[in-house]
């Protein structure tokens, strides 16, 4: 976001405002939206419901409006709530993920978990943030890890183990490989309760009474 905000800074006239096509809902911008055309002009794709859903929302959803007018009316409404929410700062929310952001990248949670958090792509660095905050305000356990695990990795189911109640099963359906087991790992030092364990299901998986596809013969995770 700084480098969004020093382009605020350095004239916003100069700047043009998109919707990004692929949209986080965990990010606004960062460096690789920000770009230089020849004309001088800084274009500049941003996910405009990030903070401002209930302006730009309605912009994006009606069918009544051109697409060359939506465009346009997207940039203005966004130099106008850009230049507001520069003058007045951030959200709480905002500072302290920019914090655990941090604390991850200097290794303040250890260097495993520093090294494993550096190999994530940007959205996925913004979801395990977003998720500490959530864990840090709400005390959500188990469901906010098995919200995570699917998030990060991907793919895969994850069940409570009703027999055994401080153990959590994921089944992610495919082979094993050295990145996926990264990201389990990655969630898992973060996210899983304390007392807890993890049983991981590769390409096999458990039966399930009363759920023909995972009773087939040699197909079933013993």
């Amino acid at each position: 976001m700084e480098d969004l905000w020093k382009a605020v800074r350095n004239g916003k006239e100069n700047i043009r405002f998109r919707q990004r096509t692929q949209a986080s809902p965990y990010i606004e911008a960062d460096r690789r939206d920000i770009t230089k055309m020849k004309d001088g002009v800084c274009q500049i794709r941003i996910n405009g419901m990030y903070r401002f859903a209930d302006v730009i929302c309605p912009l994006l959803q009606a069918d009544d409006v051109d697409e060359k007018l939506r465009a346009w009316l997207f940039d203005v409404f966004l130099h106008y709530l850009t230049c507001i929410a520069y003058r007045e700062g951030f959200s709480v929310h905002e500072y302290k993920v920019r914090q655990n952001m941090q604390a991850l990248e200097k290794g303040c949670y250890g260097a495993e978990i520093c090294r494993l958090y550096r190999n994530l792509g940007m959205d996925d660095k913004c979801y395990i943030n977003d998720g500490l905050y959530r864990q840090a305000n709400t005390r959500e356990s188990v469901l906010l890890f098995a919200e995570m695990l699917v998030k990060i990795v991907g793919f895969g189911t994850v069940y409570k183990n009703l027999l055994e109640k401080d153990e959590v099963l994921y089944y992610a359906g495919k082979r094993k490989d050295k990145e996926t087991e990264e990201k389990i790992r990655l969630v898992r030092l973060l996210f899983l309760p304390l007392g807890y364990t993890l049983r991981i299901f590769w390409e096999t998986h458990f039966g399930v009474l009363g759920e023909e596809q995972t009773m087939e013969l040699g197909a079933i995770e013993l």
